[in-house]
């Protein structure tokens, strides 16, 4: 009982410091894209992706209270989300757009990236992507662009993303198919 009201108590703290945690399934898949391209190695002139275990309570890439100055900040680097955590119900707050053109990212891109079920937009252009593109990735309704160009990708381009039509920008030039 002594738990469950300090995580209450948690909540209602984080909540009025204004921001909510991201999705549990978008913390998942982000987790894996940080590790399965070399997330501690990448090159940004923002906050790094804080991923120290999979326990991500209290993780907030999104948004970031700076108790400093007291405002809210820009969140983690290259990463959009669906609206502001701070104002929808907690876990309502989504990743929209990975945004990491040439960041140093080295790797092949996980087949958990296709859990990020409200992304519309995924550029990592310009980077050491290597592997095949997980055709599931093609499946999605909400992505409308994605840039995949100046990589290391091979194999061939999966009919699902070929046929995508809810696609609307699609740039794979200079990888190795």
């Amino acid at each position: 009982m002594i738990v469950v009201k300090v995580l209450w108590v948690i909540c209602l703290f984080a909540t009025s410091l204004g921001f909510t945690p991201l999705n549990a399934q978008d913390i998942e898949a982000l987790f894996d894209f940080y590790h399965a391209t070399s997330g501690p190695y990448w090159i940004v002139s923002g906050n790094l992706w804080n991923f120290t275990s999979r326990n991500t309570t209290g993780t907030n890439p999104c948004l970031v209270y700076n108790e400093t100055t007291q405002e809210l900040t820009e969140g983690w680097y290259g990463m959009g989300c669906s609206a502001m955590c701070d104002e929808v119900p907690p876990g309502d707050c989504h990743v929209s757009a990975i945004y990491l053109e040439r960041s140093g990212l080295v790797g092949s891109l996980p087949s958990q990236v296709v859990a990020l079920e409200h992304m519309a937009s995924f550029d990592v252009a310009s980077n050491q992507i290597s592997g095949s593109i997980p055709a599931d990735l093609g499946l999605s309704g909400s992505l409308y662009s994605l840039n995949l160009m100046h990589n290391e990708l091979t194999g061939s381009l999966p009919e699902e993303l070929v046929c995508n039509p809810s696609l609307r920008t699609f740039k794979v030039d200079n990888n190795h198919f």
